[in-house]
């Protein structure tokens, strides 16, 4: 009786795993050809993407010049809050 549930049980596991389970479905033509397909932006498009890349740019280039002591206490700052989210020095996170 145990064989029979056993063997029932280990049937019941491959059949579920079927081909489509077990391989991947490839990339049908049509949506391979979309895929690929490159699209035209419009003219609008384009300027507006334009100018956030300026955009990005110059918040890029604004960024704050750091002296060497700003920069070390920074880091100092950072790796504190590290050891506190970590929970390393657990009671000074709590206060």
């Amino acid at each position: 009786m145990r064989q029979v549930a056993v063997g029932l049980l280990f049937l019941s596991l491959v059949g579920s795993a079927s081909a489509g389970w077990a391989q991947r479905r490839g990339v049908s033509a049509d949506s391979a050809a979309i895929i690929r397909k490159p699209t035209k932006l419009s003219r609008q498009e384009r300027r507006e993407l334009e100018r956030r890349a300026a955009e990005a740019e110059k918040q890029r280039a604004a960024a704050p010049v750091l002296s060497a002591k700003d920069k070390e206490v920074s880091e100092a700052l950072f790796v504190d809050g590290v050891k506190y989210v970590t929970l390393e020095d657990y009671p000074k996170a709590l206060d």
